[in-house]
């Protein structure tokens, strides 16, 4: 949480905070359905939570780095 009010103003951050909600009741939806789908396929429903992390592991580190920089002056 730390990083994003480092990084955002409060209005970009209200909807952002706003769409990664619905997009978890979303996926909290989504998720049973697509396991049962996988395994009336014959997969394993391992493969949705492993495509997922991997998704994380390669789109974490393009985030930019906020180490020392000083951002979301207010006007005086």
């Amino acid at each position: 949480m730390s990083y994003t009010v480092e990084v955002f103003p409060s209005k970009i951050r209200k909807l952002g905070f706003g769409l990664c909600l619905a997009a978890g009741s979303a996926g909290s939806v989504l998720m049973p359905v697509m396991v049962e789908l996988l395994v009336i396929m014959n997969l394993s429903p391992f493969i949705c939570f492993a495509l997922m992390s991997m998704l994380m592991v390669y789109t974490i580190p393009l985030l930019p780095e906020t180490d020392g920089k000083i951002t979301n002056k207010r006007p005086s």
